[in-house]
């Protein structure tokens, strides 16, 4: 007949009690993990962005300024990996870095891509409804 034994309840307390401490440090961790993986998708799509205004720019003929637009995916501001938050553009054969601000990349923004007609390449964030934001720029060499 099973009866009660206060040793096995104790140990299950025991484990219990460990699962819970390993769940407590897992999920942070996690939450981080997927906070640059939604980042590493921005940066991404904005490149992505750059890539097809740049490429609507030079077929172009360069006489129109062309823009691309990214929703941005991401849940917290600011980015929490710096490592690649810049791109790079080249002008008059010479590669520029546009580096990509941390006023730019908050939630709930959308960020444009901008190539002028001169071949400015900058990168602004507007909020959703507004119209003006922070932006990143490269110019092209007088």
């Amino acid at each position: 007949m099973i009866g009660w034994n206060p040793t096995n309840f104790h140990s299950f307390f025991k484990i219990q009690s460990l699962a819970a401490v390993l769940v407590a440090i897992a999920i942070p961790v996690f939450t981080s993990q997927l906070e640059k993986s939604r980042e590493a998708t921005d940066i991404s799509n904005i490149r992505s962005a750059y890539a097809e205004a740049m490429a609507e720019y030079l077929s172009s003929g360069a006489d129109d300024a062309y823009y691309s637009e990214v929703s941005l995916k991401q849940q917290l501001d600011g980015w929490q990996n710096k490592e690649n938050n810049t791109l790079y553009t080249r002008i008059n054969g010479e590669e520029k870095p546009v580096t990509i601000d941390d006023s730019i990349v908050e939630k709930d923004k959308t960020v444009y891509v901008n190539v002028a007609a001169d071949g400015t390449v900058t990168v602004t964030a507007t909020a959703v409804g507004t119209k003006v934001g922070a932006s990143s720029s490269t110019t092209p060499d007088p």
